[in-house]
């Protein structure tokens, strides 16, 4: 069997022989899931800070600056939006996990298709990674509070249909 599996064939051939031959598959949905959960914070971050900077006349010129940032200069513009020092200091911790992860995870794990994997070290890898994926996933979750408690944006709750967030120098 070859690794990666090449189409849905080989993967459930994969999936179906001993738990050796699982672990890569295992161990690479993880790291899936984990980059994911990256990509998912990095949306959300360059979403509300064009919510939040860009107006209809400089839209443009706000949203090719955005895109063209880091994850680093996204937390940066988010300080000087006014987000207390906590905040930010939350966020700086969470933007040096994710140059962590993005830029030295594979110092600090084998890769999938490495024959040293056992069961207990994969699932020990893969606990790991699921907390870093927790944390990636809170911070995403909950960024627009920073925002709304520094002022940039107002919050109205729906009740059961949700809520509306809207900058708050909307004119």
């Amino acid at each position: 069997m070859s690794f990666p599996p090449e189409d849905y064939d080989s993967l459930r051939v994969l999936l179906e022989e001993s738990v050796e031959d699982r672990l890569p598959v295992v161990l690479t949905l993880q790291i899936g899931r984990l980059f994911c959960s990256i990509s998912l914070l990095e949306t959300t971050t360059y979403g509300l800070l064009v919510s939040a900077l860009a107006r209809e006349k400089n839209f443009r010129e706000v949203l090719l600056t955005l895109e063209r940032s880091t994850f680093g200069q996204l937390v940066s513009k988010i300080e000087k939006t006014g987000v207390s020092n906590k905040g930010t200091n939350y966020l700086k911790s969470i933007r040096d996990l994710r140059n962590h992860v993005v830029h030295g995870l594979f110092r600090e794990i084998p890769f999938p298709g490495d024959p040293k994997l056992d069961e207990q070290r994969v699932s020990a890898i893969v606990s790991r990674l699921e907390k870093y994926q927790a944390h990636f996933g809170f911070a995403e979750r909950n960024l627009w509070r920073l925002m709304v408690r520094a002022g940039v944006f107002e919050f109205v709750d729906l009740g059961e249909s949700g809520y509306v967030l809207y900058p708050t120098d909307i004119d």
